[in-house]
């Protein structure tokens, strides 16, 4: 894939871009960001990917060293195990940190609602969690309260991966209030994802950043319960950016929590009333769970 450089290609200058992507990643991410935005123009547009990390920083002077934590690993979009899906995204991260074994092939589904939920989406979003779980998805959601908290601990108690994709550096785990969570997702096999190095603390800018890596991680998306103006809205609008497939719970009738959910069916979204309604839908680019072959 363009992109990726390989032991045998890396040349001087292959590795003072590498050298240059890692330092970015800790310290340049905003400089990265201006860059790629100033350059729309369709001959910057339709380079391969590679040559717009190399215009993007061109003038990028490395600074040092990046120190990361025990256990923390930093994957740039160099790396061969960087997520393809990531370069799909606008901007695309320059790296991931993670914490926890990163499986670049599996099958994912993404999952947001709101954080404050009603009984009802709780109860089929968890219903959900268990028939995702048994037919071999890994469950993405962003560790917020309410249904993105549901999301995680459901997979764990079905005996699934979850993947907890955060708006800070893992030094400054936020919400402070799911610190056992987030512990409990790496003691079962999960995975901690973020753009931000891992001494960056939460800031409300990240949490929408954040919600692009979500959507593009997910090879679909689930949405529980949403209002017009939500986290889980923007998420939604991404996956539909992508091109991912977007299950909604039905709404229950003209209940004003669940306005952004009836948007999006109004949009073509497919809804989901039963947690097997989706398995009559579903259509990975990737192959299936060995469950659905």
């Amino acid at each position: 894939m363009a992109g990726r450089m390989s032991s045998e290609t890396l040349t001087s200058a292959g590795k003072s871009l590498s050298e240059k992507v890692s330092t970015a990643a800790f310290w340049g991410r905003a400089y990265f960001q201006k860059h790629w935005a100033m350059n729309r123009a369709p001959e910057f547009v339709h380079r391969p990917f590679l040559e717009k990390i190399e215009v993007c920083l061109k003038d990028w002077t490395p600074k040092g060293r990046p120190h990361l934590p025990h256990g923390v690993r930093l994957i740039t979009c160099l790396d061969e195990d960087y997520p393809e899906e990531l370069l799909e995204t606008d901007p695309p991260p320059l790296a991931i940190f993670t914490k926890g074994e990163w499986r670049p092939d599996a099958i994912r589904m993404a999952v947001v609602g709101s954080r404050k939920p009603t009984a009802y989406s709780l109860r089929i979003t968890r219903a959900c969690m268990k028939s995702w779980v048994e037919a071999g998805f890994e469950v993405v959601s962003g560790g917020a309260f309410g249904l993105d908290a549901e999301a995680h601990r459901a997979a764990l108690d079905f005996g699934g991966r979850t993947l907890v994709v955060m708006g800070s550096g893992f030094q400054h785990l936020y919400p402070k209030a799911h610190r056992l969570l987030f512990q409990e997702i790496l003691d079962r096999g999960g995975v901690w994802i973020s753009e931000y190095p891992p001494n960056t603390e939460p800031h409300a800018r990240f949490f929408p950043e954040r919600n692009r890596i979500i959507a593009a991680l997910g090879h679909s998306l689930f949405l529980a319960q949403a209002h017009l103006k939500s986290g889980s809205m923007i998420t939604a609008k991404k996956a539909l950016e992508l091109g991912r497939e977007i299950f909604v719970l039905r709404p229950p009738s003209e209940d004003a929590n669940f306005e952004g959910s009836r948007q999006l069916l109004e949009s073509g979204a497919i809804p989901v009333s039963d947690p097997q309604d989706w398995m009559l839908f579903y259509h990975p680019d990737k192959p299936r769970p060995h469950e659905l072959i």
